[in-house]
Formats: C-alpha cells, structure tokens, sequence
C-alpha cells in the first residue's frame, strides 16, 4: 500500500480511448492500495501526482505483521477500508439519483469551510478533475457554477468558491 507524505495523488480509471474517471484525490496522509494488497491484484486504478510530492510504499508482509500482533491495528484498517467503500456507495447514489445542480452543491457544502466572510470553497485542484471527480463534464460544471453565480447562492473568486445562500443550496439538495 502507499501513504501520501506531501502532495496530492489522482486515482482515475483510465479508458481504451484515452478518457479517464476521477475516482478520488489524495491528500497528505491518506492512503491507498490496501485493498488489493489484501486480494494480492494488481491496482484496477491509475495513480498520478497532480503536483510534487512523496509516496511512501508499505509492503504487504509490514501490514501483515502489524494486523498479526496489534488488533488495534487491523480494526483502524478495517474502518479506513470501510470508509472507502462507504464513500463509493455514496457516489454511486449520487450519480444515480442526483441531478448534476444536485451534485455540485452537495460538493460544495461537504467542502465549504467557515470563514470571515461565510463558507469558502478552495478548490483543490483544476475544475475539470472536480468535473469528473463528481463524474460531470468540465462544461456541465461551470455551467452549473454560472447557475449558482446568477441565482446570487455563490461568488467565484478564481479557485475560491463563496457560499453566499447556504440555506438556499441546502433546500435545492432536499
């Protein structure tokens, strides 16, 4: 498995023609790769840094000995996995159930931290990556921001996104 020291790493499904599927971005600390150390596969996903960075690589019989002498150990890994595999359902639901104005703000909302100025988005990397992460295409995404800008909800300052109407978004979502 591989632990993110610093930077942020792209994990993406890659098709034949050349398109890819943002499945999730890395950030320092985050790991990935334990599932398939479990199964002994190779990585169904493709792992890219999107900026400089360090990964520092785990072997399998380090986790297995760790899992064989601390059960605290395996219950973290356990949790981590489980939530992993919670967040994939979730995604699922997402792109089954929700309309692309539904996903954007639920996006918007799960990242908007508080600020002086109300709720502030950063986005961590380039919109087209955020675009496929929520599994849109780079036009439908700013598209959908236009949407929000002229519904007085957001203000886009370059890559900050200001929640101006919480409320307003949250009913938009329900």
């Amino acid at each position: 498995m591989y632990v993110v020291v610093f930077g942020k790493v792209k994990l993406a499904l890659t098709a034949q023609n050349g398109s890819e599927k943002v499945m999730e971005i890395l950030h320092p600390g985050q790991s990935f790769a334990e599932a398939v150390m479990f199964l002994n596969r190779p990585c169904p996903v493709m792992a890219q840094f999107l900026e400089d960075g360090l990964l520092l690589h785990v072997s399998a019989e380090v986790i297995f000995g760790a899992i064989a002498s601390d059960p605290g150990f395996a219950q973290r890994m356990l949790a981590g996995l489980s939530l992993r595999l919670h967040s994939m359902v979730r995604d699922v639901e997402r792109y089954s159930v929700e309309n692309s104005l539904q996903r954007v703000i639920s996006y918007l909302l799960q990242e908007g931290q508080p600020a002086c100025n109300g709720r502030v988005v950063h986005l961590p990397v380039n919109k087209n990556l955020i675009a496929s992460r929520l599994n849109l295409t780079p036009e439908t995404f700013s598209r959908v921001l236009h949407q929000l800008v002229e519904s007085v909800l957001v203000e886009v300052r370059g890559r900050d996104i200001v929640l101006m109407d919480v409320e307003g978004m949250q009913q938009l979502v329900s």
